[in-house]
């Protein structure tokens, strides 16, 4: 999925992918709320995945998807890479992403 250039407004349902975590091997799946997250983390862990839910950025969010934005804001980006043996880069410092630390997949209540 392209970005759109700096400045223009993007719909909900566009929301892109962070360019830092592709970087670092990790893949965009999906965006969800946490009601969704627990399973989805659980069934790519199963698969022997690692798994990481960052926040969405909703910056620059068009103004026709204003009426979704507390809902968009309920949401996080799935993203996995297969696990390596050892302990995970990120495990120690997750990487930022503009809108704040991810979650714990650990943690989703």
């Amino acid at each position: 999925m392209s970005e759109p250039p700096r400045g223009a407004t993007r719909k909900g349902c566009e929301v892109g992918q962070d360019p830092e975590l592709i970087s670092r091997g990790w893949e965009w799946r999906c965006n969800t709320d946490d009601n969704r997250a627990r399973d989805l983390v659980e069934n790519y862990e199963a698969l022997g995945f690692e798994v990481l839910l960052a926040p969405i950025d909703l910056e620059g969010l068009d103004a026709d998807c204003m009426g979704c934005l507390e809902s968009l804001r309920q949401f996080h980006a799935v993203y996995v890479r297969r696990r390596r043996p050892g302990p995970s880069p990120d495990a120690a410092a997750p990487p930022e992403t503009g809108a704040g630390t991810p979650p714990d997949p650990g943690r989703i209540p």
